[in-house]
C-alpha cells in the first residue's frame, strides 16, 4: 500500500504504462500473487536460487478487499509488448535470448 492510502478514485480504468501504471495494480492482488508465483516457477525452471524468505504479501490485499483478479486484454498485450521492444532496442546488448 502507499504511505497515503488507497484511493479508489485514482485507479485508471483501463491498463496503462503511463501516470497511474502503479496504481492500476493496487485493487488487483490475485492477479499479482498468480503472477508472482509463475515467476517464481520460472526463475526457479532456470536454475536461479531464490529466498526461501521472500513472499507475496497476500493478506495486506485481502485484509483490504483488494484481492481481485484481472485478465488482460489483446490491448493490454499490445502495449507491454511494444514496451518491451522499445526497451530492447534501447539497450540491446543489454539484453539476450535465451531457451
Amino acid at each position: 500500500m502507499s504511505k497515503t492510502g488507497y484511493d479508489k478514485s485514482k485507479v485508471p480504468k483501463k491498463y496503462t504504462l503511463n501516470k497511474g501504471h502503479v496504481y492500476f495494480f493496487y485493487n488487483k492482488g490475485k492477479y499479482l500473487n498468480n503472477r508472482y508465483q509463475k515467476l517464481i516457477l520460472e526463475l526457479e525452471k532456470r536454475g536461479f536460487k531464490l529466498s526461501k524468505d521472500r513472499f507475496f504479501p497476500k493478506e495486506i490485499f485481502i485484509n483490504n478487499n483488494l484481492y481481485n483478479d484481472w485478465k488482460p486484454s489483446l490491448d493490454d498485450y499490445t502495449i507491454i509488448r511494444e514496451r518491451i521492444k522499445n526497451k530492447i532496442s534501447m539497450k540491446p546488448e543489454w539484453y539476450r535470448l535465451t531457451k
